[in-house]
């Protein structure tokens, strides 16, 4: 072990940039609120485009807009080549620590070797001599700079700090979507998201990725959200890392071929698992996936075309002392219902011990929605129009959902997770607490077995 091993500092922050063809859809915001402020006010689609073209020609070019009205009513849409995109791997990576911070544009040869680099600088077991001295040029002046920015430091090997994540059998809660599940011989992560640049920037802890070295053989993803598939995070675990993702027939702009990126950028194990596929044994752990309904881009009815989908998985975890079921955001659209997920996973698994799951309803109130409009854009022109009577449509369980859950599975506890970033071990949010509170209601009014955990990020349930 070095005398002073390089690692990600507490308060970087790591992002990925998506592109396709330069376009960001998030950079389409303007036009997109526009065109649905303008519908909401009672005028016509082909009106309310044409509208946002004059105000936004730049952002207009994305879209198909016709000269005549009548095509553009039935035929106003994303162009293919966003919606239907072919660029695995990001754009570029972005690296800040205290506003200061620099972006790189990647391609297929740099992509790789800067997970190989992140690798080398997350793990917090390499002196500076041994990175630098793995690094050619143009990565050698990028280690140097990201020393520079403070962004990478140099010191005592975190291990020898009092360790804050514990080995033995359980689950740990991580910041915002993440989870570790440790058996006696392995351990899992769940939606890995570490030196986020989603952090509050008042958050002046948080957990480090060289902490978790040597306690994960196997990474499992969700969804392909930034919250949940975080690129930066997973480019910092070595390459063999086993890493597991949901199954994705067909790459959009709703969700990204997620094994398709991952191999992109070097990772040699990479499983796209579909339901109900074959359990998979981590050691001592048993991983099961299963489906995973709700927050699509509506609650009934199916987008502009039928590909246009947030692929996902939750999944069951089992260990000869726990069975986990993580629901994450799912909830119930025109496909299925996860209540409807809940029996079949009593009558294969038995009771449950943890149920886990966000509590936060989300609807269709603004067409920002989830991501930041690829959802509104992914809709029919007939759906556009009606949109804004779909406001009050929920598209994950909530409080209701996740207690009925909790009832057929006969669960034990509720963990109530994915609410955001705080400080390690500190108090749940007040709006954590609410939901919490709200879902006890829930169950104590459907006479559910189960009780609430008001557990904290750092916190470990067995």
């Amino acid at each position: 072990m070095p005398a002073h091993s390089v690692r990600l500092s507490q308060g970087a922050h790591l992002d990925a940039t998506f592109a396709t063809a330069g376009i960001r859809i998030p950079a389409l915001q303007r036009f997109v609120c526009h065109v649905a402020a303008e519908l909401r006010g009672g005028r016509s689609l082909a009106a309310a485009s044409r509208s946002a073209a004059q105000l936004f020609p730049k952002q207009a070019l994305a879209f198909e807009i016709a000269d005549d009205d009548a095509t553009l009513e039935a035929g106003f849409a994303l162009r293919d080549a966003l919606t239907f995109p072919n660029e695995p791997i990001p754009h570029s990576l972005d690296f800040e620590r205290n506003g200061k911070g620099l972006a790189i544009e990647l391609n297929g040869l740099l992509a790789r070797d800067m997970r190989a680099m992140l690798e080398l600088c997350g793990s917090g077991r390499r002196s500076p001599e041994e990175v630098a001295r793995s690094l050619d040029e143009p990565l050698s002046s990028l280690f140097e700079s990201l020393l520079g920015y403070g962004i990478l430091v140099a010191d005592d090997p975190p291990n020898r700090a009092p360790a804050r994540l514990r080995s033995e059998p359980g689950v740990t809660r991580l910041q915002h979507a993440s989870l570790l599940f440790r058996g006696k011989r392995a351990g899992i992560l769940l939606d890995p998201h570490l030196h986020s640049s989603y952090e509050p920037s008042d958050l002046a802890d948080s957990f480090l990725r060289s902490e978790l070295e040597g306690l994960v053989d196997a990474i499992v993803i969700s969804h392909g959200h930034g919250d949940h598939f975080h690129v930066p995070t997973l480019m910092t675990f070595p390459a063999d890392t086993l890493i597991v993702v949901p199954k994705v027939p067909r790459e959009s702009m709703l969700c990204p071929d997620l094994a398709a990126t991952l191999r992109a950028l070097g990772f040699s194990r990479v499983v796209a698992l579909d339901w109900f596929s074959a359990p998979l044994c981590v050691g001592d752990l048993e991983l099961s996936a299963l489906p995973f309904y709700g927050e699509q881009p509506l609650l009934s009815e199916v987008p502009r075309h039928p590909d246009l989908r947030n692929h996902g998985n939750t999944y069951v975890v089992r260990h000869e002392s726990y069975t986990s079921w993580l629901l994450v955001d799912s909830g119930n659209d025109c496909t299925g219902r996860m209540t409807e997920v809940a029996w079949q996973v009593r009558a294969r698994f038995g009771h449950i011990d943890h149920v886990l799951s966000n509590l936060r309803e989300f609807s269709l109130h603004t067409p920002l929605y989830i991501t930041g409009g690829h959802y509104w854009l992914s809709l029919s022109p007939d759906q556009l129009r009606r949109f804004a009577a779909m406001g009050k449509d929920v598209i994950t369980l909530g409080p209701r959902g996740v207690a009925e859950i909790c009832k057929i599975v006969g669960a034990r506890r509720a963990l109530p997770y994915a609410h955001w970033w705080s400080a390690p071990f500190g108090d749940p949010s007040e709006r954590e607490r609410e939901l919490s509170a709200e879902l006890q209601r829930e169950l104590t009014r459907l006479g559910a077995p189960t009780t609430v955990r008001p557990w904290r990020i750092g916190d470990s349930e067995r």
